[in-house]
């Protein structure tokens, strides 16, 4: 056995481990899956944990701040609904029980003694794609040889999250080397579609699109340079955002990539309600992370009032593609398009208006010429 293939083995082990030490009933799930599993997890838990799991972020967060829940509550019932997901799609990367609860805790006893949450994501339990840094966890990015090197320290965008409350409790699945629209990998094997388990959940932050389908996640954080945000959410019937390059820090994250400057990606939020998307980017801009990370925009989230004036002489301008003169969208996609389209011509202050595709087609042939020394070129040629 190679020195990789041990570190792989202990990671294997560990993530076993902590897995194993939620107590949930697992016996109600069928031996063999098949087709949609999304309704198996209210089958493996009691009505208290799935009346928290399945309320949205907002709803836990008042809830929180009002008293009526505890985090170490809310905590216990996401990690109980984790190991049910993971069981059902393999979504899990790694489970943090222990820390988890331990954060829970902090968070119970400074509300009694204060009587106000400690910040806005008070108690609120966050995911976050497994190659995104935490402090002694391994950061692989789907890598075997990367097995066993754990992260020095948190992410910044991690720090951030904790600052203003969240539980962190769960790090999910992800592609090798992450460019990839599925989510497979010889580190935790493959992750399926909870809609239909014959499918794949997108990628590569298929493993928090699979979980949030499942509700074993209110709210979660991802990665996106080519889809890798708005795959999974799309795959999984769930609201994604990919937010401008250098509004999010990266400052802590793994990846293949890190110093190449050709492609930039982006860290951005995936949740089940839209409302959740608002949430986490505001706080997330409000921290003010360009005040530690210089090449990020000094600029912060803003509200729909804030974009949109209805009486205002300039508009605000939406540009909409049909298609890029390559690649035609499948009828449901261009559906919604039109469904858009049509609502935002409805609002004063928006003007719509048709994009037409700039050399496109030169783009394409100039990314399928630069990928076709590697078997990647198979992924990106449109005739596939």
């Amino acid at each position: 056995m190679t020195q990789a293939q041990e570190s792989l083995a202990r990671f294997q082990a560990r993530r076993e481990e902590a897995l194993s030490k939620v107590d949930v009933d697992l016996s109600r799930i069928p031996e063999k899956l098949s087709g949609n599993v999304t309704d198996i997890p209210r089958q493996c838990l009691s009505q208290e944990d799935i009346g928290i799991t399945e309320s949205s972020a907002q709803s836990l967060l008042a809830s929180l701040a009002q008293g009526t829940l505890t985090a170490t509550a809310v905590t216990k019932a996401f990690l109980r609904r984790a190991v049910v997901a993971q069981k059902l799609v393999n979504c899990v990367h790694e489970l943090l029980p222990e820390r988890a609860l331990a954060r829970a805790k902090e968070l119970d006893e400074y509300f009694a003694k204060h009587k106000k949450p400690i910040g806005p994501l008070h108690g609120l339990p966050v995911s976050v794609k497994a190659h995104m840094g935490v402090k002694g966890c391994d950061t692989s990015s789907g890598f075997v040889a990367w097995a066993g090197r754990p992260s020095p320290d948190d992410a910044e965008l991690l720090k951030i999250l904790i600052a203003a409350g969240a539980v962190e409790y769960v790090r999910t699945t992800e592609p090798q080397a992450l460019l990839m629209l599925e989510t497979k990998s010889n580190v935790t094997g493959e992750t399926v579609n909870p809609h239909s388990i014959a499918l794949t959940p997108g990628g590569s932050s298929g493993g928090e699109s699979a979980l949030q389908a499942l509700y074993g996640s209110p709210l979660g954080i991802g990665t996106d340079m080519g889809g890798s945000i708005r795959s999974p959410a799309s795959n999984c019937g769930l609201y994604g955002f990919k937010p401008t390059t250098h509004r999010i820090p990266l400052t802590g994250w793994t990846a293949y990539n890190i110093g190449v400057e050709t492609i930039w990606g982006t860290a951005g939020p995936l949740c089940p309600t839209f409302e959740g998307i608002n949430l986490m980017m505001k706080v997330i801009l409000d921290a003010e992370p360009w005040r530690k990370d210089p090449s990020l925009h000094q600029m912060r989230w803003r509200e729909h009032a804030q974009c949109i004036n209805p009486k205002g002489e300039k508009k605000f301008r939406v540009g909409v593609m049909w298609d890029d003169g390559i690649v035609k969208p499948l009828p449901p996609v261009t559906r919604a398009l039109h469904e858009v389209v049509a609502k935002l011509q409805l609002v004063p202050g928006v003007e719509v208006v048709e994009w037409k595709p700039f050399h496109h087609d030169d783009a394409m042939e100039i990314l399928v010429s630069s990928l076709s020394r590697s078997h990647t070129s198979r992924l990106f040629h449109p005739e596939n």
